[in-house]
């Protein structure tokens, strides 16, 4: 094995454990308690209240899906990654489709998820979101990817 193959292992290894620590760190997110997860946000919706005037509910609201929305875009980034490393022969709007398609399904098994934990439920709006989510990572970790791809063969 030569030091290109070497650094192309490590690499492929490192996408897959930071993808792998992303869905953990998200099923753990999703197996707590809706108390627990609500103390949670409403730390950040007391920095926002105390900073704007605004309704807490409704900035709790926009938090928690702004969360969703944002820890499902990592991993929407990371996949793309993970899906390039083992499918470099797809074009890159295949690579897209692929990380959309498993980020979503992701998405759906973790809203199934949260059905089974108390005060927690399996809401098809956040499915939407966390689509959405992986769409947008997928999508900016391509943009990445192709400019890399590109800057290389210029040399």
């Amino acid at each position: 094995m030569d030091r290109g193959e070497t650094l192309n292992s490590g690499r492929k290894g490192l996408h897959f454990a930071l993808t792998a620590a992303v869905m953990i760190f998200i099923f753990i997110q999703s197996a707590l308690p809706g108390h627990v997860s609500g103390a949670e946000s409403n730390i950040i919706v007391r920095i926002i209240t105390s900073i704007v005037q605004a309704d807490p509910e409704t900035v709790g609201f926009v938090v928690r899906k702004t969360a969703h929305f944002t820890e499902y875009m990592v991993l929407g980034a990371c996949l793309l990654l993970n899906v390039r490393d083992c499918f470099a022969h797809l074009q890159p709007r295949q690579m897209w489709g692929l990380a959309w398609m498993l980020g979503t399904a992701y998405a759906v098994t973790d809203e199934l998820h949260q059905r089974f934990v108390p005060e927690r439920s399996c809401e098809p709006r956040d499915m939407c979101i966390d689509a959405a989510g992986v769409a947008l990572g997928a999508l900016i970790m391509l943009a990445i990817v192709m400019r890399q791809r590109r800057n290389r063969n210029r040399t």
